[in-house]
């Protein structure tokens, strides 16, 4: 078992950022970076400061939102849509805004509706936000098509 976490893990730090596996597991590496901050961050807002935990979900949510940006573009594609990074940042943040919504809607109907503890519910809202997030990514952004990165 050690030996296949240790080729999985030599086989994601290879360059070849086009092979859907390598991809994949590096969202999933970027999407847990986000994570840490998306979670700390909603359960500083709700619990020390008492916002409601859907405006502390969507803070917190679109402040790892840069964090997944960022990592997203140097190291999980490694690729660029086109040669203009404001318009690049615009279809990544209204891919993110769906995946926000989704994860918004996903934690008020897991705690409102199946009675789930908003900390519960906000793992499982993640995991199915992730998968629009993961595959948006992948598939309109950061696709194989041919890049630039020279700035307009």
């Amino acid at each position: 078992m050690i030996k296949l976490f240790n080729k999985i893990f030599k086989i994601t730090l290879k360059d070849d950022s086009k092979n859907f596996f390598v991809q994949f597991i590096r969202y999933f590496i970027t999407g847990g970076a986000a994570f840490i901050v998306d979670y700390s961050l909603l359960l500083i807002l709700k619990e020390i400061f008492g916002f409601h935990y859907l405006v502390a979900n969507t803070i917190s949510f679109i402040s790892a939102l840069f964090v997944n940006y960022f990592i997203c573009k140097i190291w999980t594609f490694k690729l660029y849509k086109g040669n203009n990074k404001y318009f690049e940042f615009f279809v990544f943040f209204i891919t993110s805004f769906i995946g926000l919504l989704i994860n918004d809607f996903s934690l008020w109907f897991i705690k409102e509706k199946i009675y789930i503890d908003y900390r519960i519910a906000k793992v499982f809202a993640t995991i199915i936000a992730f998968v629009w997030n993961f595959l948006s990514k992948k598939f309109i952004l950061f696709n194989d098509k041919e890049v630039s990165v020279e700035e307009n």
